[in-house]
């Protein structure tokens, strides 16, 4: 499992020199762009898009908190997408063990389980939004816990890459 979460951390790396440029080039939309960027990148139920990865190589231009906390904010919109999915009971609700699980968790501890489920790197967060919905936890609580934790992650991320990011770049060339 850590060698796939390594394996992960040094593609996402990679792909964030690729995206540093393109985003750049995109710098008269800035935090808006990035905003809209975090959107579309959470707005999939159960297809996961590396929208950390335009965060991470938005963090040398825009600054680390600022792209961290405008990413969380957009990825939290994104993800209500599979909260109406379960809210609405159009999604096909998952029925393993780890999805009951969750769902027992999401009846007791709601909010606290959004959060920490959003702010740990976790590619089955749809899950988290179906039960979310499922259960009919207000929306504005969904999204305020959804929201607090990805901004927490992804400004830690940023952090990182704002400190890692540039050294990386002027190693395999990518600094202007």
């Amino acid at each position: 499992m850590f060698t796939l979460a390594a394996l992960i951390s040094v593609v996402a790396l990679g792909l964030s020199i690729y995206f540093h440029d393109a985003l750049a080039a995109l710098g008269q939309l800035g935090l808006a762009g990035l905003f809209i960027l975090s959107v579309i990148g959470n707005a999939t139920v159960f297809i996961p898009l590396p929208a950390f990865v335009v965060a991470c190589a938005a963090a040398p231009i825009y600054g680390a908190l600022a792209t961290g906390l405008v990413s969380g904010i957009g990825a939290a919109v994104g993800e209500m997408t599979g909260y109406i999915a379960g809210y609405g009971g159009t999604a096909i609700v998952p029925q393993g063990k780890l999805y009951r699980r969750l769902h027992t968790l999401m009846k007791r501890y709601g909010p606290l389980v959004v959060f920490c489920m959003a702010a740990l790197p976790n590619p089955l967060f749809d899950a988290v939004g179906l039960s979310a919905g499922a259960l009919k936890m207000p929306p504005m609580i969904f999204l305020a816990a959804t929201a607090a934790g990805r901004m927490l992650r992804l400004t830690i991320v940023t952090y990182a890459c704002r400190g890692t990011l540039p050294a990386l770049m002027g190693v395999f060339g990518g600094g202007s």
